[in-house]
């Protein structure tokens, strides 16, 4: 691979998808992808006028432009030897490399500075490294805990929209092999991103299979909604078979024009598995079955704003240690419980 990228890998319609694509994105001109190896999109030329693919691209060159020109600031501020801002830190850090959930070998994420310092910017939304680092984290950190528990990666609901069930199971036979243990694996996470990139919404969905065949599956969203056209999609599909219980979750919302989307996917994530692995995620349903069922997560004194903000700063050092503190005042400000209705 190369150090650096060239004119025409830039204009690749994936590379803005791409988890290294900072330092060693080859281009779908090559034979190989970094990413998606021999058979994945690397054979397969995109579409480089769809809007999609046009907006991405614009919005990538903004956002590098701004971040060169940011740094070279922060740079000469820190040599005359004045006070460093909140921001300012992230300029400065070193790619973060995170390994695969599932395996040392494949999955891992590249972490760029760029994408820590939108992390630690207020009003800016997580991308896809940032929030599948985490995940990857998250996952690595139970599994040590012996709890047989995966997570989907980010690219997976895009995949399915644009391509279908045929399509996934394909790709992610390609990139990931344990990505397609989708009826036997008891925990499954799948964090759902729609539109753009740099201006969707991130949600969550959580399977759990120990307890409840064939599947309990809580749907959370910052926005508070009811994830119909999520579930008519993954309906009939192994992660949502006939007999399945959809709970959408009661949980706290964004504060407005926060973008703290990604962020309340990731923590909610955190602290359904803590609760899980704790054995008190169902203790309001003991002697009940999960008709009627409903999970309800609320902040116990933190205000949105104030939590979205310790969240974010919850998420870098998370990326930095490679270790979830679950002691961190953003996951101990979460009270989660389920009950009847």
């Amino acid at each position: 691979s190369k150090s650096k990228t060239s004119a025409t890998d830039r204009d690749c319609a994936w590379y803005p998808y791409c988890m290294q694509m900072a330092s060693v994105c080859n281009g779908w001109r090559k034979s190989t992808c970094s990413k998606y190896g021999n058979n994945g999109f690397a054979k397969e030329k995109p579409n480089l006028q769809s809007n999609e693919a046009v907006s991405q691209r614009e919005q990538r060159r903004k956002d590098q432009k701004k971040f060169s020109k940011d740094r070279l600031q922060a740079r000469k501020r820190k040599a005359s030897g004045e006070v460093m801002r909140p921001n300012d830190s992230p300029l400065f850090l070193d790619p973060i490399r995170i390994l695969g959930a599932h395996s040392d070998d494949n999955g891992f994420v590249s972490v760029m500075p760029l994408d820590l310092r939108d992390l630690v910017t207020v009003g800016r939304m997580t991308n896809d490294n940032v929030n599948q680092g985490y995940l990857n984290v998250l996952v690595r950190q139970f599994r040590g805990l012996g709890l047989k528990v995966k997570v989907v990666n980010t690219n997976f609901y895009p995949t399915l929209q644009t391509d279908g069930w045929d399509r996934v199971k394909k790709w992610c036979k390609e990139l990931n092999p344990d990505d397609t243990d989708w009826e036997t694996t008891d925990v499954l996470g799948l964090p759902i991103v729609t539109g753009l990139r740099h201006c969707g919404h991130w949600t969550g969905l959580f399977i759990d299979r120990r307890q409840f065949k064939p599947g309990f599956v809580v749907y959370f969203d910052s926005c508070g909604s009811d994830g119909h056209d999520i579930e008519t999609r993954l309906r009939g599909t192994p992660l949502l078979p006939s007999g399945y219980e959809w709970v959408t979750a009661n949980t706290p919302l964004q504060a407005g024009g926060s973008n703290d989307c990604g962020i309340h996917t990731c923590l909610i994530f955190a602290v359904l598995l803590r609760a899980l692995q704790g054995n008190t995620l169902y203790d309001g349903l003991k002697n009940h079955g999960l008709c009627e069922a409903k999970v309800r997560v609320v902040n116990r004194s933190l205000s949105p704003d104030d939590w979205g903000q310790l969240g974010r700063h919850h998420i870098l050092e998370s990326l930095q240690s490679k270790r979830i503190d679950f002691q961190h005042a953003a996951i101990q400000d979460l009270d989660i419980s389920t009950s009847i209705h």
